[in-house]
């Protein structure tokens, strides 16, 4: 379950647990909807697990394709850095912004 809240403009989306090929279908539902009924200015994900699976890139990079169909924004907070790699070694990382920690994220670009 998520609890997303708003940041002055941005919208942060904290994410608990690992996404995966059980969960992704959830997920992907589910960040699709609040990117498509936000009043933000941006998304941010709050990626808070160490471990990223296939099925979790997958669903950000998903995330991301929402996000620009609405010219929104997004970016990923992801403070392990293992997570952050793989981020980088699928060129994710191309596709939108990573940052390692939250406050960093919502600083403007």
């Amino acid at each position: 379950m998520l609890f997303p809240y708003q940041v002055t403009s941005h919208l942060v989306v904290p994410v608990e647990d690992i996404i995966d090929i059980a969960n992704a279908p959830g997920l992907r539902v589910e960040f699709t909807r609040l990117v498509e009924r936000t009043s933000a200015r941006s998304v941010i994900i709050d990626l808070r697990p160490a471990v990223l699976t296939l099925a979790g890139v997958e669903v950000l990079e998903d995330t991301h394709a929402a996000a620009v169909h609405r010219s929104l924004p997004l970016g990923v907070s992801a403070p392990h850095r293992l997570a952050r790699k793989v981020l980088h070694l699928t060129g994710a990382d191309r596709l939108f912004p990573v940052h390692p920690d939250l406050p960093t994220a919502l600083q403007p670009p």
